[in-house]
């Protein structure tokens, strides 16, 4: 539709830049990674040259905030692939498993500082899959004094007694059942509002607050004071909440702004081939990112205005070949051409043919092949001039 000659959404902008065949065709042959010396044991050999690059340059362009969040994305997908996962929670449900870590607060909220792609080979000897993708995304944030916040897929007090001793805080939900949490936190029962913890002499806080439901913390970043949040509940008390609570829920956003954002205005299309949409995916993903360093900077512009604006300046910046300007003829009469005074004209000289010929617009909407030396002056149709042009600006179902 970017190329279509109907009049209500044609945009010339499209056709000047690119002919939709060239557009096409590139799309097609898009191919990132030369296959024979890819290593057949990278499922992500296909793209795996363009994710190298872009995942050092989000590193190298931006140190984040001190609070990050680590979490899990999913891209749609629902083609055959090794990797695929199906995720009821998530509302694409099957799809590519993106582990992320973003910047949750400030002006670049959202920044996406590192990724790895879920293959199905992330078990190790040593680690669970939970811990190992913890420790190997945060890797390049460690011994720096940085706050982590992750849910509870991910949390265990192995886990984070060892971000502590890295001199790493670390804040997140976690599930009864993890190895190390305390027995009597397990089976512990509490009215709403009560709270029962345990700490132990490595930093490591474990807690329990009856909300609607049990919500279980970790933390090596804050204590058990309960504080006012500054609210109130429909019996006019004050409503009080864990400082960790109140910690993990300002922090925890990071990946759910980067997803939200790159659902917008995304280049994202269906694809057969799963490495094509993965690529515009991490695209999406690279102009987000820089988007968020503009803001950082003092960019004042939304989004939407961002993108159209980073196309302009790639355009001026960059030299396009020249294509040729013969295409197809309108689809769609002009509805001007019922209106006004028109008349034939000799069609203009070009650079290799003094007397040029198109073909008559007329005849190729009811099938036939004709060429004329004339078109409408006003509406530039090439038409013959009888009894086509007559025809043309007269009845309405052309």
């Amino acid at each position: 539709m970017y190329w279509s000659r109907d009049v209500m959404i044609e945009t010339d902008f499209f056709n000047k830049t690119m002919p939709r065949d060239r557009a096409l065709q590139i799309l097609r042959y898009l191919h990132f990674a030369d296959n024979e010396r890819a290593d057949p044991n990278d499922r992500l050999a296909k793209v795996r040259p363009v994710l190298d690059k872009l995942v050092a340059n989000f590193k190298e362009n931006y140190i984040p905030s001190q609070e990050t969040s680590t979490d899990e994305s999913l891209l749609k997908f629902k083609g055959r692939l090794k990797f695929r996962q199906n995720n009821r929670m998530k509302r694409a449900r099957f799809g590519i498993k993106v582990y992320k870590v973003c910047q949750s607060t400030g002006n670049a909220a959202g920044y996406t500082c590192n990724l790895k792609i879920y293959t199905g080979q992330d078990r190790t000897n040593e680690d669970p899959a939970s811990t190992a993708v913890v420790l190997e995304l945060n890797h390049h944030l460690l011994n720096k004094g940085y706050n982590i916040f992750i849910d509870n897929w991910y949390s265990s007090p192995d886990l984070f007694i060892r971000l502590h001793q890295a001199k790493t805080n670390v804040c997140g939900t976690v599930r009864s059942n993890r190895k190390g949490m305390p027995v009597e936190l397990r089976t512990v029962k509490l009215r709403k509002g009560e709270v029962e913890y345990r700490s132990c002499n490595e930093g490591l806080l474990a807690l329990v607050w009856k909300d609607k439901t049990d919500v279980r913390m970790l933390s090596t970043m804050n204590n058990a004071q309960m504080i006012d949040t500054g609210k109130n509940d429909k019996h006019g008390k004050v409503i009080r909440k864990p400082q960790c609570v109140i910690t993990y829920n300002l922090g925890m956003g990071g990946v759910d702004i980067s997803d939200q954002m790159s659902a917008t205005y995304h280049s994202v299309r269906k694809y057969v081939k799963w490495y094509k949409k993965l690529f515009f995916y991490i695209f999406d993903m690279a102009v987000l990112n820089s988007f968020f360093i503009y803001k950082e900077l003092g960019g004042k512009i939304q989004l939407l205005d961002y993108k159209i604006k980073l196309v302009k300046e790639i355009l001026v910046s960059c030299v396009l070949p020249t294509y040729s300007t013969r295409g197809r003829p309108h689809s769609l009469p002009s509805p001007a051409r019922l209106s006004g005074r028109h008349f034939p004209e000799a069609l203009p000289s070009t650079e290799k043919t003094i007397n040029p010929c198109k073909r008559c617009t007329r005849c190729y909407s009811t099938g036939q092949r004709k060429e004329t030396r004339y078109q409408c002056d006003i509406c530039k149709t090439p038409l013959c001039v009888h009894p086509c042009f007559k025809d043309y600006h007269t009845k309405r179902n052309n």
